[in-house]
């Protein structure tokens, strides 16, 4: 069994994703043998020895996505685990860190996917 110690910057946000139903984080955690504990400044990552390096990525990219402002589903945590657990870790980055301002009076746009970022990136370039 591995552990694993994240510190967080802002407790809050942690809260609230652990406490919101809607995402199940920590059910989709549970299904592939990790435990997750969340306190004050950090989160505990416990399980498996192959899983938890994955679920560290994947927790420093809900912490940046939740900076960004993204609402998060489940979805979108089975999609970045599966990007992270082939190794395409950069491509994710790409996805967040670069979000397209199409103008200065509309929403910035962040695509979740590859084809969604691909789309977006012909538009700005018409």
């Amino acid at each position: 069994m591995k552990i694993a110690r994240i510190e967080i910057p802002d407790p809050k946000f942690w809260t609230h994703l652990f406490q919101e139903k809607n995402i199940g984080l920590v059910d989709l955690s549970a299904s592939r043998g990790v435990v997750l504990t969340q306190r004050d400044n950090w989160v505990e990552v416990k399980g498996d020895q192959s899983q938890v390096p994955y679920f560290k990525d994947l927790l420093y990219f809900f912490s940046h996505a939740i900076h960004l402002g993204l609402k998060i589903s489940l979805r979108d945590i089975s999609q970045w685990l599966t990007l992270i657990e082939q190794g395409k870790k950069e491509v994710l980055a790409s996805l967040l860190n670069d979000p397209i301002k199409y103008s200065f009076r509309k929403a910035t746009v962040i695509p979740r996917t590859i084809s969604q970022k691909e789309y977006c990136c012909k538009m700005r370039d018409f």
